[in-house]
């Protein structure tokens, strides 16, 4: 205080928004005692400040199986009394606009964005970043990021089906099915296990999370399983070589050779029978064959052709009727027979006398004495 007085003026305040970059005339009056006054002014520009955004928040983990849901939420705060809106890449190609609700428009505004989806696995597996942007009503822009881990998920395989039910006979057709998902919009391939062979099989499916399908695949069981019943397995395979399986039994059963003999014939005692027959069997077996003319001589072991056939050689020394049972075995077990009836007539004897002879006549009697002799045959047994 004195000639002339001396001071200082000082006022602290906040702009809590900068109102479009707005330029500010800061005014300062100093009035004295007598109500006189002193005026000075100075411009101020306040810029904007732009959001500060956390670090995200992925829940429920930073790992997420494919085609499971990801919730993402980034707290961020604004000096000025801005509003705000966010958007949320989730690094898979896709990117949305995430909801923001606001805990406390002030000195600093705080709020949070938050957003959803699903990884279906259109653009791969692996490793993503998710970024939140938050932009205030200035354009001011600020973002974050973490990064989230997606899996791929192996394809889940329903019980297999079959078209002819089981148990099945040797030789049978069977078309195995078996409906499939998959988390992930994969696409897919199979492969079936029939036990006996292992064939590429046939996939339809709908694309989409999940992706549905069904495998199949045609095959012929060409023989029983000697050890058992078979196990048939069925495999889906996803674009990233991950595997899902199910298996199940199917009985395959032996079935026996069905046999044709020739038909019943008529020949005579001292002939030979000559006949052929056949048989069939579905299975890819290996036979053996049997024969009993019926006649009382033994058992006879038969040849079989690569065709399936057999020839009937024997020759019947007494006539009579007779039945002929041939008799084929495959390598399980299975028999199959059949039989033909074989009629021997009876064959005459076949009397050779001898030669023409001419005797004397004794004088006394007038008569004369033949003494001669001649021979038969008989092709029969009698």
């Amino acid at each position: 205080v004195g000639n002339p007085t001396t001071g200082t003026c000082s006022a602290t305040h906040t702009y809590r928004d900068d109102l479009g970059n707005t330029l500010f005339a800061v005014s300062v009056t100093v009035i004295d005692d007598e109500d006189g006054r002193g005026v000075n002014s100075e411009d101020l520009r306040v810029r904007n400040a732009v959001p500060v955004v956390e670090t995200p928040t992925l829940s429920p983990s930073l790992t997420r199986d494919e085609g499971s849901a990801v919730t993402v939420s980034a707290n961020f705060s604004d000096l000025g009394a801005d509003t705000h809106q966010c958007t949320v890449d989730f690094g898979d190609g896709h990117s949305v606009e995430g909801n923001v609700s606001v805990e406390d428009v002030g000195n600093p505004t705080t709020g949070t964005c938050e957003a959803g989806h699903t990884y279906e696995d259109d653009r791969g597996i692996g490793t993503f970043t998710v970024i939140v942007t938050v932009t205030d009503d200035e354009n001011g822009v600020g973002s974050n990021s973490e990064a989230l881990e997606v899996i791929n998920m192996a394809p889940e395989v329903d019980t297999p089906k079959f078209s002819t039910g089981t148990p099945v006979d040797e030789g049978t057709e069977v078309t195995v099915s078996a409906d499939f998902s998959d988390p992930g919009r994969d696409s897919h391939n199979c492969v079936v296990d029939f036990g006996d062979e292992q064939i590429d099989g046939t996939v339809t499916e709908t694309q989409g999370n999940p992706t549905t399908g069904t495998c199949s695949a045609t095959h012929k069981y060409e023989d029983n399983a000697a050890a058992g019943p078979f196990t048939v397995n069925v495999m889906v395979i996803d674009d990233e070589e991950k595997t899902g399986s199910r298996s199940r039994v199917l009985v395959v059963n032996n079935v026996a050779p069905t046999v044709t003999a020739a038909g019943d014939v008529e020949i005579s005692e001292g002939d030979i029978l000559d006949a052929s027959g056949s048989f069939t069997d579905p299975g890819m077996d290996t036979w053996t064959a049997a024969v009993d003319y019926g006649d009382g001589s033994a058992v006879q072991s038969l040849s079989l052709g690569s065709d399936k056939t057999f020839n009937l050689n024997h020759q019947y020394g007494d006539n009579g009727e007779f039945t002929v049972n041939v008799t084929v075995t495959d390598d399980d077990g299975g028999v199959g027979s059949d039989s033909m009836v074989v009629r021997v007539n009876n064959a005459l004897p076949m009397v050779d006398a001898g030669p023409d002879v001419e005797i004397p006549r004794y004088p006394e009697t007038g008569l004369g004495v033949l003494n001669t002799s001649g021979l038969f045959t008989d092709p029969g047994a009698d």
